[in-house]
């Protein structure tokens, strides 16, 4: 039997649920704090690393130019 069945079958789903949704926001809110780190100390770094605003800036904005550049590059 697959693990998610078993997790169902034993009333885990809702639990499963909440951790994802806490990891989201903690992943979300370390690759700002890198964005902030990297990009609002004064110096531009040489390149920009296209992942770290798509787990925080999509919720902060609707803008999906950071998940079009990687689409359509």
């Amino acid at each position: 039997m697959a693990l998610g069945t078993r997790l169902r079958r034993m009333g885990l789903a809702p639990a499963v649920k909440t951790c994802d949704r806490g990891l989201r926001k903690l992943s979300a809110d370390g690759h700002r704090l890198q964005f902030q780190c990297e990009w609002e100390r004064g110096e531009t770094p040489e390149w920009f690393d296209h992942v770290i605003d798509q787990p925080w800036k999509w919720q902060v904005t609707r803008n999906p130019l950071s998940w079009e550049r990687g689409f359509f590059s």
